[in-house]
Parts: C-alpha cells; sequence; structure tokens
C-alpha cells in the first residue's frame, strides 16, 4: 500500500501468527466451572441479595464482603439468570483488590461463561471494569487460547470487540488469531462481522494491524468474493478502508485469471 509502518512489528505479527497455539475448533470453549453440590446461594436468597443490592441497602465495604463470601460459587453464578446480575454488581462496587481475587477465580471459566446467554453480560461487564495490568493481563490470558470459537459466536464475539479496546499490546492476540484461522473466522456470519468491527476500530487497532489483515484480504479476495460473509470484507474494503492504493492492488489480485470466474458466480 506505500503505507508508513512498522516492519519489525509486522514481521513480529506474522510470527507469532504462524505460531499461534490457540484452538481452531469453533466448539471448544474451554473448561467449565465444577457443578456445585450445595449451593449456599439459591435462588430465593439471591432475589433476596438482588433486591437489596438495587435499594442501595449495602454500602460498598458488605458489597465487597458478599463478594468474598460468594467466591468459591462465583463462576456458577455467572451463568445463572438471576446470580450473573449480582455478580456484575460486585465487579461494579468492589475495589481493585477484590477484583483482582474475583478474576483469579473465574479468569480461566471467561470464554465458556462468554459463550452462555447469561455468562455473556458477566464477561462484558469484567472487560469493562478491567482498568489495571493485572485485571487486563487475567482477562487476556483467561481468553486467549480460544478467540476463533469466541469470534465465531453469537455472544462470544462481543467479548472479542471489548477486549479489543485494551488496545496495543493487549489486544495483539486477537490479530494473531485472525491472521492464524482467517478463513474459519471470515466464513461464519458473526466472524465476518467481528472481523469487520475490529477493522473499522481506526482509533483502536495500530497501523500494523491494519495492514496485516488488510494484506490478507486481498491475498484472498478471490475466494472471500464468493462467499455470502467474506464479500463483508472486501465491502468493507472498497466502501471503507483509507488505505492507498487500494482500488488498484485490489483490481490486480481479482482480475488477474479470476475475472471470467467471478462474472458468472451470483455473488462474485
Amino acid at each position: 500500500f506505500e503505507a508508513n509502518s512498522d516492519e519489525y512489528q509486522i514481521n513480529s505479527l506474522i510470527k507469532k501468527s504462524l505460531n499461534h497455539k490457540g484452538t481452531s475448533d469453533t466448539q471448544n470453549f474451554g473448561p467449565l466451572p465444577e457443578p456445585l453440590s450445595g449451593r449456599e446461594f439459591d435462588p430465593p436468597k439471591l432475589r433476596e441479595l438482588r433486591k437489596s443490592i438495587d435499594s442501595n441497602a449495602f454500602s460498598d465495604l458488605e458489597i465487597e464482603q458478599l463478594a468474598i463470601a460468594m467466591l468459591d460459587e462465583l463462576p456458577e453464578l455467572s451463568s445463572d439468570y438471576l446470580g450473573n446480575t449480582i455478580v456484575q454488581k460486585l465487579f461494579e462496587h468492589s475495589s481493585d483488590i477484590i477484583k483482582d481475587i474475583m478474576l483469579r477465580k473465574t479468569s480461566k471459566y471467561l470464554t465458556s461463561m462468554g459463550v452462555h446467554k447469561n455468562g455473556t453480560w458477566v464477561c462484558q461487564k469484567i472487560i469493562k471494569m478491567a482498568n489495571t495490568p493485572r485485571q487486563i493481563n487475567l482477562v487476556t490470558s483467561g481468553v486467549s487460547d480460544y478467540c476463533t470459537p469466541l469470534f465465531n459466536d453469537q455472544f462470544g464475539n462481543y467479548v472479542i470487540q471489548g477486549i479489543l479496546k485494551f488496545g496495543f499490546p493487549w489486544n495483539s492476540f486477537i490479530f494473531e488469531s485472525v491472521l492464524s484461522h482467517f478463513w474459519t473466522i471470515v466464513q461464519n456470519r458473526y466472524g465476518s462481522r467481528a472481523v469487520r468491527a475490529c477493522l473499522e476500530a481506526d482509533s483502536i487497532i495500530t497501523q500494523c494491524q491494519l495492514l496485516t489483515i488488510t494484506s490478507l484480504i486481498i491475498v484472498l479476495s478471490p475466494y472471500l468474493a464468493t462467499d455470502t460473509n467474506g464479500t463483508l470484507l472486501i465491502t468493507w474494503l472498497l466502501d471503507t478502508c483509507t488505505l492507498p492504493n487500494k482500488n488498484l492492488i485490489l483490481c490486480d489480485k481479482l482480475v488477474n485469471k479470476n475475472l471470467v470466474k467471478l462474472c458468472c458466480h451470483k455473488l462474485g
């Protein structure tokens, strides 16, 4: 594209993508919390707690004490239809030390929570409330190996978009996963839209992240142009991308050897 970029950072991103250890299995959402034999916080107690928190009957200190009392049940409660709303409140009202303790307990379950209709709200709240390097590190370490299945899930893709806002270098694993498992992600209706959302986050992603993904879109453009979800990225490239010479480079790739095939294809 003849655009200014850090060659060292681009090479580093490509090298890490080639050695990416994350799963490509779109049904592998990581470990699930151990089922509890007996729950201290049953539905009637959860309803009572929710009512008290909503009416501001608890001080922040009391909410922190509640967080410690609930610690062992936290991963299980995060995906409960009542429990998830209380866990969100715990993260909203707790100090960084208590948030660290809660995150250490829930970190490895963030992916399985993120794809659950209730758990995803806790997962997104945790990402939103994570504001120290330690908390951000705990969040990213919990999901980095399961980036591809998260991209392709109707709830999980919002988790990825939330983590994207952490910025470089915390969000690097997202782009490593996209480069490593590009075709698996972009053929999926949620995955392709999530990749587009990442590319449109101009103020967050780096020039190197933008260049590598855009280059891959061009390299695979003949295939993307004939895929229902892949065409979204070609459309993004034509309508929204601001990199110089993009039309010339794309035209050269699409027209050379592919023009007749694409013209005879209902999408191409």
